[in-house]
């Protein structure tokens, strides 16, 4: 934006803030939201989203991004990033089951550190690339590599979106193996009548 437009620091630490009270807005909307939908519609909301976020920032080369498709894309994307994250973690967290959590929450974890890492030296040569020599920064190769990468997903998550749920199997695979023949009473069958324990002692006194 100081690039862009020739903001300011103080302009850029207010759209900061403001970006974080709807990031706040959007995780508190999720908790709410995942009382009436599935998880694997809010993740298809969350990338929809993103979507439009990456086609509100993308420019050309011969077309100046204005300033309020600029802020309302990077609200959109501050909207969108809570929504994908939280219920990413939901769906993962119910698909490995509870015994695998451990090991497979770290794996991701990992994982999830190398586009941290990575993203803002791509995003800085992206930006750098597609300026032209002595002028104005362009963000149309970053957004649109963005955008293709969401409609990917976005279509990978509707067409598998009947697997993201918990196994079936999960929740009772741990006890068939603790339940006996035995233990097995069947409801049809009436109960046993209960049966009188008399002692010797009270025999011989009834005589």
């Amino acid at each position: 934006a100081m690039a862009l437009y020739g903001w300011s620091a103080t302009d850029v630490y207010v759209l900061f803030a403001a970006a974080g009270l709807l990031s706040l807005c959007s995780a508190l909307g999720v908790r709410r939201a995942s009382k009436f939908f599935a998880d694997h519609t809010q993740l298809l909301v969350g990338n929809l989203l993103l979507m439009c976020a990456c086609a509100c920032l993308i420019d050309t080369p011969r077309y100046f991004l204005p300033v309020a498709r600029f802020v309302l894309g990077f609200a959109l994307l501050r909207v969108s990033m809570p929504v994908q994250r939280l219920v990413t973690l939901s769906v993962y967290g119910k698909v490995i089951g509870s015994r695998l959590q451990g090991p497979y929450f770290g794996v991701l974890l990992g994982v999830g550190t190398l586009p941290r890492i990575a993203g803002p030296f791509w995003a800085v040569w992206a930006i750098n690339e597609a300026a032209a020599p002595g002028g104005r920064p362009h963000l149309y190769i970053e957004f649109s590599s963005l955008l293709a990468a969401a409609t990917v997903t976005t279509v990978l998550c509707a067409a598998y979106s009947h697997r993201m749920v918990a196994p079936a199997t999960a929740s009772t695979a741990t006890l068939e193996p603790l339940l006996e023949p035995a233990d097995i009473v069947d409801s049809e069958q009436p109960p046993p009548e209960p049966t009188l324990h008399v002692s010797e002692a009270e025999v011989r006194a009834g005589r």
